[in-house]
């Protein structure tokens, strides 16, 4: 009876060989639990939020949005407009005074045109004269000349004057080789290639090169019909 009643205690009882603490996981666990469902329920919110606005509060967002990127292009350009408006000042100021140089030329060649005509062209009559050529090239425009000349033409008696016409004689290098050709080619030209005086006149034109063409020589030949009354050159 003992003995049984000593087995039943020992199969009933706690029995442990060796008492061990272990950290428990379950902590841990509910921790993370807990963190992943906050975050879910953060994002449902927000999604649900999202989802609930009206329309017009989904315009004021994006026009507050689009407000924002542009005050932000604004300051970033703020400094490019300061440059660009310093830029346009300073073509305004070139072109008032590019006019007030033109104002100031075209009076100075209305006292030129003026004084010329107390200055004989000549002594002998019937005389015709090319003064002062000048042929540069137009920064501008690639092949292109400008010419100034003074004509000038001692009447005498005559009163009908003189009428004529320039043509130039040019001499260009053309691949390497020297080329030459008349310009204008034709009689019916632009009226800065005729000419009809009584004492003296300024012409004034321009001359054309093919592209490639480097000119050498420019002679200038003043025609009356065919015949070849006078002539001047200038050589670069």
């Amino acid at each position: 009876m003992r003995r049984l009643f000593q087995r039943l205690h020992r199969y009933s009882g706690i029995r442990a060989s060796k008492l061990t603490i272990r950290p428990s996981a379950v902590g841990y666990a509910q921790v993370a639990i807990g963190a992943v469902g906050a975050l879910v329920i953060f994002l449902l919110g927000y999604g649900i939020n999202i989802m609930m606005r009206s329309p017009e509060e989904k315009d004021i967002i994006a026009m507050r949005e689009r407000i924002a990127h542009l005050e932000t292009t604004l300051n970033d350009s703020g400094s490019e407009a300061a440059k660009l408006e310093m830029t346009r000042s300073a073509n305004r100021g070139l072109e008032e005074e590019l006019r007030n140089i033109s104002g100031d030329l075209a009076i100075v060649k209305d006292d030129l045109a003026y004084f010329l005509q107390l200055v004989p062209a000549g002594t002998r009559e019937g005389e015709v004269r090319l003064e002062r050529l000048s042929v540069r090239s137009d920064p501008s425009v690639a092949g292109q000349y400008r010419f100034s000349v003074l004509i000038g033409y001692h009447g005498g008696r005559q009163t009908a004057g003189f009428a004529g016409r320039l043509q130039f004689l040019l001499t260009v290098e053309r691949d390497g080789s020297p080329v030459q050709f008349v310009w204008p080619d034709n009689k019916d030209v632009s009226p800065d290639f005729h000419v009809k005086i009584h004492q003296w006149v300024r012409k004034e034109g321009i001359i054309s090169l093919a592209s490639g063409d480097v000119l050498k020589k420019a002679e200038l030949l003043l025609l009356q019909g065919d015949v070849q009354r006078t002539a001047a050159s200038v050589t670069f």
